[in-house]
């Protein structure tokens, strides 16, 4: 929002590019002040004049204008409260890239010995990068210049392994007395001071750090940093190997903390983004094999990924695990078919239609995502984050469904049709298009290579009529939509049409079917206006 009234800031506090006030001033070779945020993307777009006076820069460097800064700062404090103005710190300065090799080599010492007899202590160089990532774009992008993304992954596949290795071997933490007792001196030999206690101590030591190495590699682009290895000349990147994939998998499968099995499950979506098919021919390629569960670039998923990121499903207090979890399902569905029917396998199908609306307020999950009435601004951002989860769940739903044993999961819950109906206008454009690609799957194919058991088409098509969708396809018609989805929409409005005429044909006699069921379809589109049923249907 505006923090002041633009009449009444002095022009030379305003950026020439945002024409705001400015809060982190820098000065260009020519002698112009600009915004950090604001000159900064005009440089990195490869211009190297002034935006104001069109002059060649003699240098690319931005020095801030602490005078500047200091005087904007004491207007503000002078204006602020007459203009409802909050007052303007003190910016921080940018990491550097020498500032970041610096850090970076600190931690490889930290960490260049796994010994018990030097016991490494990275945490508070980790979580000063995590402080760092958190301030900008501009921290998180010398951190990943910098080639921090490989030095965390390293770091995360050897402390990971001696953590892994000490949970089937030590002393387990559970069953020490509380609290813990100082741990003895660890003799320079390896020695036989060594306790059960030390290695629980150690080792969690080194869960902790790996913890917080996610938490770093969770900020960064770690999709970009995956898919810039593979496009280089410069050697794999240490996230892409199977050592390191399988210890972030151990801990979204065995971590202790929520956070970590998050952090976990977002670096492991980055990764298989990077790995999965590039062009439609792949993805179709992809679809038609049911070979090994890999990727274009050799990443294979370790067992026991898919049931975590399902137990994640059901964290409802903590959306953001929700959001992370739905994510790398998306990823892992493109990436491999296979993917697709091991959800199903491990009961993932409920939980995603329980995620829509209409299906979780009879389940009873709908309040946990209800907004605020009594707070605009967080019933937006609420609302906001509702849609993105609904919009993630319908994405992987439809993917699901691309097979038979996810058609037939859809097709045999009882709330499916009812929420994929109220869907197709009520969320935003993509989940209109996802909720119709979805309808199309399982009226048209349900029961097409799944057990009889699975409900068939015309109990599916039945269904969603009473939830009315033929109402709603018809009104999709007449608005925008992609070419696509028109298609999908008026095959579905014929396989409707062809339905009721079938149920009232069993249901009365010759005569009466002959007119009741025309009459129902025309009442249904005559509820829209200007259009008849037949005519959008054949046309």
């Amino acid at each position: 929002m505006d923090l002041v009234v633009g009449a009444a800031v002095p022009p030379l506090f305003k950026c020439p590019i945002s024409l705001e006030l400015m809060r982190d001033p820098v000065v260009l070779s020519t002698g112009q002040s600009y915004e950090r945020s604001s000159i900064e993307p005009w440089l990195e777009a490869g211009n190297h004049t002034c935006p104001a006076t069109m002059q060649k820069l003699s240098s690319l460097e931005l020095v801030p204008n602490h005078t500047l800064r200091r005087l904007i700062q004491n207007w503000c404090e002078a204006h602020g409260s007459a203009l409802g103005m909050a007052p303007i710190p003190t910016p921080k300065l940018p990491l550097t890239a020498d500032t970041m090799a610096a850090i970076l080599e600190e931690l490889l010492v930290q960490t260049s010995c796994t010994s018990r007899q030097q016991l490494m202590d990275p945490l508070p160089i980790l979580k000063n990068m995590r402080s760092l990532a958190r301030e900008s774009e501009r921290n998180r992008k010398c951190m990943e210049d910098s080639d921090a993304v490989s030095v965390l992954a390293s770091m995360i596949t050897t402390s990971a392994a001696a953590a892994a290795a000490a949970t089937a071997t030590a002393v387990a933490v559970e069953e020490l007395p509380m609290p813990l007792p100082a741990p003895a001196p660890l003799q320079e030999g390896g020695g036989a001071a060594t306790t059960g206690l030390d290695l629980v101590l150690y080792h969690r030591k080194l869960e902790a750090a790996c913890e917080e190495a996610l938490a770093v590699l969770a900020l960064l682009d770690v999709q970009g940093a995956a898919a810039n290895s593979t496009r280089s000349n410069r050697p794999r990147s240490e996230l892409l190997t199977p050592r390191s994939v399988t210890a972030i998998a151990w801990f979204l499968c065995k971590g202790r903390s929520l956070e970590a099995k998050v952090n976990a499950a977002t670096i492991l979506a980055g990764i298989m983004a990077a790995a999965a098919p590039s062009t439609e021919a792949d993805q179709r390629r992809e679809c038609s094999s049911h070979g090994n569960n890999n990727n274009n670039l050799g990443v294979q998923i370790p067992p026991g990924v898919l049931e975590a990121l399902t137990k994640l499903l059901r964290e409802d207090l903590y959306p953001k695990a929700i959001r992370a979890s739905l994510k790398a399902m998306l990823t892992l569905c493109i990436a491999a078919r296979r993917n697709r029917i091991k959800l199903v396998e491990v009961g993932v199908v409920p939980l995603l239609i329980e995620l829509l609306p209409d299906a979780a307020a009879a389940s009873g999950r709908g309040p946990r995502r209800s907004s605020n009435s009594n707070k605009n601004s967080k019933s937006s951002k609420s609302s906001s984050s509702s849609n993105a989860v609904q919009e993630l769940a319908l994405g992987v739903l439809e993917l699901v469904c691309s097979t038979a044993e996810g058609r037939a999961a859809v097709a045999d819950h009882a709330l499916a049709m009812a929420a994929l109906v109220h869907h197709l206008h009520t969320v935003s454009s993509l989940a209109t298009e996802l909720s119709v690609a979805i309808l199309w799957w399982v009226c048209s194919k349900a029961g097409a290579g799944a057990s009889s058991s699975s409900s068939s088409s015309s109990d599916c098509l039945l269904a969603a009529q009473q939830s009315g969708a033929f109402a709603a396809l018809l009104l999709l018609l007449q608005l925008d939509c992609s070419p696509g989805t028109r298609v999908k929409a008026r095959e579905l409005l014929k396989l409707l049409q062809q339905t009721s005429w079938n149920y009232y044909h069993s249901h009365h006699s010759t005569t009466s079917a002959q007119t009741t069921a025309p009459t129902i379809l025309c009442d249904l589109s005559s509820q829209l206006g200007t259009i008849t049923g037949p005519y959008l249907i054949h046309n």
